[in-house]
């Protein structure tokens, strides 16, 4: 037991600079070959000495750099706290997933029952058994919530808008016969963007009569906190539509059961693709039906139609039972009607388009309708002027009520302005007519601009106008330097006739047309293109001094 070694202390092993048992031949090779062999100095101090390998079996090794030795668990630790490899095991914001389940639910429409269906729990608890999941009256409270926040981020944005809110209003029936009302708000936010809220869809319990509807209308606006800010209100009448459809049935109704017809058996169907493939047609239009209180389905149905009418012609002399082909007279009734309901088409696609419509377009496409329904009115057909005559009715009914203020917006486009009015008005109402009209045009105008300038006054004081800055941007106020106030002063004095208000002198500017000049376009970029410094650095010395161009065009090139 006294001869044991300490497991304490190191092994020294000596060196193996010759073996007997070796042959000659591999010991010229084994020599180069060494190993790390921990020994103690004379201090007792651990080093490090490499072994020399004589044996010839490390012949049939090959030897590799040992890699530097690193915890697995540190790497992990590391990577993740860096970013460049993902936790296995994610942390859940149980905050998140209940929101997300809230918006999943408002946005497909989903139950919220939606959250107990057993299916839907087993495979989010296959996803990740971790993740607690909610009852639905939970999800419910969670969804109030949600919209209380939204509810009060909304009401701020209205608080703060410094202009006026339009209204549009319609009234719902569902199967059940019960009523609701939608509120929607249209504003111009302070960054002068277009904006368009839904603020309420409720219930609406009977009488359905104007004054308990308007009664129902202040209290959505008080409750928003914004009856003081109402521009205007607009309300769906859609009675107007009944004397237009009146008029047109049996020529509509003649063509829906022709395409009904068409479209009611593959056999049929068949046979029809037979004969629009004889009159050397294109049988991929296809045939559509209209959706009836949709006017531009209608029109799409009558265009189909009547692209279609040689082969409707070809279909009737092979099927007996086809008995709704349109005669030549009712033929020609349904042309006109196609090329009339064109301008309601076109109106139509500007007013639902993608990009939101601004007010300044409704005068000039509401007046290509009033225009029509003139040149109706003066035509010698019976069909066209009896239809016109009683859509005329209506239509001068909103004309006389909203075309005031329409044309106000329209004023207030630059391409168009009190020019456009005037014309509009003399093409409308006739020269004398139309002079007396754009008089009493004219005093409102100016009575609208009065009452903003008094309330303008009355809020803020008037200063000189500037352009928007951010607070961190460095630009020169050169309007606020001495000798630019000395050449306002001057230029003031010089051009001063009389005292004109803003809107005096916005009409009296020129049309911008709405092209501009190509060549005024590329003129301007090039001269504004220019720069008036050098980038060189921050110091304000001046740059050497360069050669000109030889000639314009060296230069044009060159800018």
């Amino acid at each position: 037991m006294a001869n044991s070694p300490n497991p304490d202390e190191p092994i020294d092993l000596p060196d193996s600079d010759s073996d007997d048992e070796v042959s000659d031949s591999h010991q010229t090779e084994s020599k180069k070959k060494t190993s790390n062999v921990t020994s103690l100095n004379k201090l007792g101090i651990h080093f490090k000495r490499q072994r020399k390998l004589t044996s010839d079996v490390w012949a049939n090794f090959e030897f590799l750099d040992k890699p530097d030795e690193q915890d697995v668990g540190q790497i992990i630790i590391d990577s993740s706290s860096s970013g460049s490899m993902m936790n296995r095991v994610p942390t859940i914001d149980y905050d998140i997933v209940r929101e997300m389940l809230s918006i999943a639910v408002v946005k497909h429409d989903f139950p919220f029952q939606f959250a107990e269906y057993s299916a839907v729990r087993k495979l989010i608890n296959y996803i990740n058994p971790d993740v607690k999941l909610v009852s639905r009256n939970t999800l419910k409270a969670d969804v109030l919530k949600m919209f209380k926040r939204e509810k009060d981020k909304l009401k701020e944005e209205l608080s703060v808008v410094k202009g006026r809110i339009s209204l549009t209003s319609d009234c719902w029936t569902s199967i059940t016969t019960d009523g609701y009302m939608s509120l929607t708000a249209h504003f111009v936010d302070n960054q002068w963007n277009l904006q368009k809220k839904i603020l309420n869809f409720r219930f609406l319990p009977p009488p359905h009569t104007s004054v308990h509807m308007s009664d129902h209308v202040y209290d959505f606006l008080k409750e928003w906190g914004i009856q003081k800010k109402i521009m205007c209100i607009t309300l769906d009448n859609a009675s107007s539509n009944d004397v237009f459809a009146d008029v047109i049935k049996n020529e509509l109704d003649l063509v829906r059961e022709t395409v009904k017809y068409c479209k009611g058996s593959q056999a049929r169907k068949q046979r029809f693709l037979t004969c629009v493939a004889h009159v050397e047609l294109d049988s991929s239009r296809g045939l559509r039906q209209d959706v009836p209180t949709r006017w531009n389905s209608t029109y799409l149905m009558l265009e189909n139609v009547l692209y279609y009418k040689k082969a409707f012609l070809h279909f009737q002399k092979f099927d007996a039972n086809y008995i709704h082909c349109p005669t030549n007279e009712e033929w020609g009734r349904i042309e006109k009607l196609f090329r009339f309901l064109k301008v309601f088409f076109d109106v139509t696609n500007v007013f639902s388009g993608t990009n939101y419509p601004t007010a300044n377009v409704y005068f000039p496409n509401v007046l290509k309708i009033r225009l029509l329904l003139k040149e109706e009115l003066e035509n010698s057909d019976n069909f066209m002027h009896k239809m016109a005559a009683r859509m005329n009715e209506k239509f001068a009914k909103y004309w006389t009520k909203f075309s005031i203020i329409m044309a106000v917006a329209v004023i207030l486009d630059p391409r168009f302005k009190y020019e456009f009015v005037e014309w509009a008005f003399k093409k409308v109402y006739g020269e004398i007519e139309g002079t007396n009209e754009l008089v009493k045009f004219k005093e409102r105008l100016d009575y609208l601009y009065g009452a903003y300038v008094t309330e303008a006054s009355t809020t803020t004081p008037r200063t000189r106008r500037r352009s928007s800055r951010q607070p961190n941007e460095e630009q020169v106020d050169v309007a606020s330097d001495s000798f630019m106030m000395d050449f306002d002063n001057f230029s003031s004095r010089k051009s001063y006739v009389a005292a004109k208000s803003d809107l005096q002198i916005y009409l009296e500017e020129p049309l911008i047309p709405p092209n501009m000049d190509p060549q005024l376009q590329d003129l301007c970029g090039k001269i504004m293109a220019m720069k008036v410094n050098d980038d060189v650095g921050d110091t304000p010395s001046p740059s050497p001094p360069q050669s000109a161009p030889e000639s314009p065009a060296v230069m044009e090139s060159q800018t």
